[in-house]
């Protein structure tokens, strides 16, 4: 069996790894590249981990978002600068999407945008179920009452509940 490498994402032979990489999930590939090339790719894979496996996103984890803005690519930067949008936004993973979509739509726009969500229907699937101001009406009511017979209600003693 193989071990997985965090960084191409595969799974390679024991030997393509060697002594400390064996232990930090690199293979011998991907320890050649470039340190500033590893280092994005990290904090790339921690940005995209802060939205969607988080189940909050927090202070510390927008002042890091914010410390790799200053120092990282483009990519980087624009991945990051979302990142504290979306945390000031609706630091909690629940429900956030829809949040955004109706608060926020600058933001949602970015977030098409950037490929974290997908453009929704025109009519917002939470707006079909009624709130709690307004009244519920039933409009499927039985034009004619119906008879204890029809619903299968009939008059049972207490004693002789077939139950």
């Amino acid at each position: 069996m193989g071990n997985f490498c965090w960084m191409c994402e595969r799974i390679r032979p024991n030997e393509a790894f060697s002594g400390k990489n064996h232990h930090r999930h690199l293979c011998r590939e991907c320890a050649r590249l470039p340190k500033s090339e590893r280092e994005r790719k990290r904090w790339l894979d921690a940005l995209w981990e802060m939205l969607h496996r988080q189940s909050n996103i927090s202070r510390k984890n927008l002042q890091m978002a914010a410390m790799w803005a200053s120092e990282g690519d483009a990519e980087v930067a624009a991945l990051a600068n979302l990142v504290i949008d979306i945390g000031i936004a609706h630091p909690h993973r629940r429900k956030r999407l829809p949040f955004i979509r109706r608060n926020r739509p600058e933001l949602w726009k970015r977030m098409v945008a950037a490929g974290m969500a997908e453009e929704w229907p025109d009519q917002d699937p939470l707006d079909e179920y009624p709130t709690d101001d307004a009244p519920v009406v039933l409009d499927h009511r039985p034009e004619e009452p119906l008879e204890e017979s029809a619903i299968g209600v009939t008059d049972y003693d207490d004693d002789e509940i077939p139950f």
